[in-house]
């Protein structure tokens, strides 16, 4: 008796066929989340980078109201980047974006708050470009 066949395919040929498919979907599957991965990290940093730009220039430039105006821009690519994080690197990113948005009175960037042409606007400045360059180094 010859091997098991179904019409003209044997039986361990469309097991093998069965095999190569779901390895094939398994490998595609895997692109497209490190194609995704890579998409998120693009926009995290393009979106952060801009700011950085902008808050690096010479002149009077009001820190805060940078930031919160593009505050919601930021908020959307941090959520788009954070579903690719597990675990310990999570937690520490979640940590590193609310010290970034987080004041303990309650509004939201206001350890950026400074009064124009003062030597504190040049502490906030520096203070938002580190808590920047902290979330920036989460998608290298």
């Amino acid at each position: 008796m010859g091997p098991l066949t179904i019409g003209t395919i044997s039986v361990s040929g469309l097991l093998l066929l069965l095999v190569a498919i779901f390895l094939r979907h398994l490998l595609v599957k895997d692109r497209i989340k490190q194609q995704e991965h890579s998409e998120a990290k693009r926009k995290l940093r393009e979106t952060f980078t801009s700011q950085l730009q902008y808050i690096r220039q010479e002149g009077n430039i009001d820190v805060y109201l940078s930031l919160f105006n593009a505050f919601s821009e930021h908020q959307k690519a941090i959520n788009e980047f954070r579903r690719f994080l597990k675990g310990r690197k999570l937690k520490q990113f979640d940590d590193v974006w609310k010290q970034y948005y987080a004041n303990p009175g309650g509004k939201k960037l206001k350890q950026y708050e400074a009064k124009p042409n003062h030597e504190e606007s040049e502490q906030r400045r520096k203070l938002a470009v580190d808590k920047i360059e902290a979330i920036l180094s989460f998608a290298k």
